[in-house]
């Protein structure tokens, strides 16, 4: 098999990734309560592609993922798009980009997607609704929608619980539904496996041929029964993508894992390659 394709991995530079934590109060607190910090030390962008190259990953998509606090009231994580785009740029042929949407800037911020996505060459977008206090199905998410749609890139939309403190019914996966059949066009991953609601998930996924999910910020071993049986079947195959979330996720002790799992040929390369190739236009 060639190069395993990793659609998520958080800007892992010292710089990037440190200030982006010390700024943070809900992130790090989470970081700490499942005693992370050790992963969350950085990695240049030499030290990362030596990683890259052992564990067999060929291209990463990079996520600055912007997030608001329900809690504080305050942005959590918020990343310099500048220090983004120098990061992709310095391994075009390992690194790739997605914009991640604050939809509170509402039009100033769908040009600016637009601008970063035609400009830099970036795969897509992204966006973390639930801190927004904004269901995945709102109205302000409409408008990048359907930029997506002309600019012909997907966007990856967290679903289910995240670590953050904000009402999980925000990203419920049955709000998918409304999405996928106002914009048949558009890409959707549903990112980090819709958890408590796996069912729905893959039961969207399948429904609807423009629905895919990843499998960002879960290590293999927590994956349910149910999701592993969809990526090896003929119904889930062609559905389901490889994502870590690096460094909530390590990169090593994921692959290890789904190895483990004597999954089909196929469906292995089908989860670690093909469907983020097919998705984001990548060859």
């Amino acid at each position: 098999m060639k190069g395993i394709i990793d659609v998520w991995v958080t800007p892992f530079t010292p710089d990037l990734l440190g200030e982006a934590v010390a700024n943070s109060t809900e992130w790090k607190d989470g970081i700490a309560k499942w005693h992370m910090e050790e992963r969350y030390q950085g990695k240049t962008a030499d030290e990362f592609t030596t990683m890259m190259d052992e564990v067999g990953v060929e291209r990463v998509l990079i996520v600055g993922a912007k997030a608001y606090s329900a809690i504080y009231h305050k942005m959590d994580i918020e990343w310099p798009i500048s220090g983004i785009i120098d990061l992709v740029q310095s391994r075009p042929e390992r690194f790739s980009g997605l914009y991640s949407i604050n939809p509170y800037y509402r039009m100033d911020e769908v040009r600016e997607m637009e601008r970063v996505i035609r400009e830099y060459g970036f795969k897509g977008a992204q966006v973390t609704a639930h801190g927004y206090e904004r269901a995945i199905d709102d109205r302000d998410l409409y408008p990048f929608y359907a930029k997506c749609v002309e600019l012909d890139v997907p966007i990856e939309i967290v679903v289910g619980s995240i670590i953050d403190r904000a009402p999980s019914e925000f990203g419920r996966p049955t709000r998918l539904e409304n999405i996928a059949m106002y914009f048949p066009e558009l890409r959707i991953i549903a990112t980090h496996i819709g958890e408590p609601w796996v069912h729905e998930v893959i039961s969207i996924a399948w429904k609807y041929p423009n629905v895919y999910i990843a499998t960002t910020a879960h290590l293999p071993r927590y994956w349910s029964p149910s999701l592993l049986q969809f990526i090896d079947s003929s119904r889930g195959k062609g559905k389901v993508m490889y994502g870590s979330a690096y460094p909530t996720v390590p990169m090593k002790e994921a692959l290890e894992q789904i190895e483990s799992f004597g999954l089909k040929d196929d469906a292995k390369r089908l989860l670690l390659r093909e469907v983020a190739l097919k998705v984001f236009k990548l060859e």
